[in-house]
């Protein structure tokens, strides 16, 4: 005996679209760390500030990568609550038509 699938689609709606705010936030921080980064090698020069450059730009990429997946994470929680409650929706249809 099966006890089914139980979700709190609202839950998870409100959790998924939470964690692609903060996802967006992470985001902006990226880009103001790049920004720090070109206004300090703006005023730096030299092997240590090149390679201060090259560092900070895959820091940046690595960032960048990770507030996307976040926002790719709560995007799709967000579809999965939308999904559920379709299904659920058009499931109580069909039934109240027989």
């Amino acid at each position: 005996m099966s006890n089914g699938l139980a979700i709190d689609t609202e839950l998870v709606n409100t959790s998924g679209s939470g964690i692609n705010t903060n996802g967006t936030t992470f985001q902006e921080e990226v880009e103001k760390f790049k920004n720090h980064k070109e206004a300090i090698l703006g005023i730096w020069n030299g092997e240590d500030a090149t390679e201060f450059g090259n560092v900070a730009n895959e820091v940046a990429t690595l960032l960048n990568e990770a507030s996307i997946t976040v926002q790719e994470v709560g995007t799709h929680l967000v579809s999965t609550a939308n999904a559920m409650d379709e299904t659920v929706a058009a499931n109580k249809s069909s039934m109240s038509g027989i």
